[in-house]
């Protein structure tokens, strides 16, 4: 397990849920300087805030704690999604600063997130 192995999957499970600093810290009452830190590998997470992060992230904990287990059953199909358009941007990565890419990134997921929840409130409806 490498060093930052919590603070990239943090990033990437925000990331598949489209979810900024600002909405995890209010949703898990954990002081967004503390998630600040969190995000930069300055810290890691103590249990009682590592179980909030995994329930609001929908992840399970040793997934967040960097293991080698499945990141949960519902977000499964979420991370396949947001593998696939990171293969969209292999060919143009050497030509992209790294901020072009974490907004393409940023801006296609949080399209893909529209799109699901429209899918649910038009299934409301039914």
């Amino acid at each position: 397990m490498e060093d930052n192995a919590f603070a990239n999957r943090l990033k990437k499970a925000m990331s598949i849920n489209g979810i900024t600093q600002t909405e995890l810290a209010n949703k898990s009452n954990i002081d967004k300087s503390l998630i600040s830190n969190y995000l930069s590998g300055n810290y890691k997470a103590k249990q009682d805030k590592l179980t909030k992060l995994a329930n609001v992230l929908n992840v399970s904990e040793p997934w967040l704690m960097g293991f080698d287990v499945p990141i949960s059953e519902e977000l499964k199909e979420k991370e396949k999604e947001f593998d696939e358009l990171e293969l969209l941007f292999d060919k143009a990565k050497p030509h992209l600063s790294d901020d072009d890419k974490e907004t393409m990134k940023f801006l296609m997921q949080k399209t893909i997130n529209n799109y699901e929840k429209s899918k649910k409130e038009n299934k409301g409806d039914d």
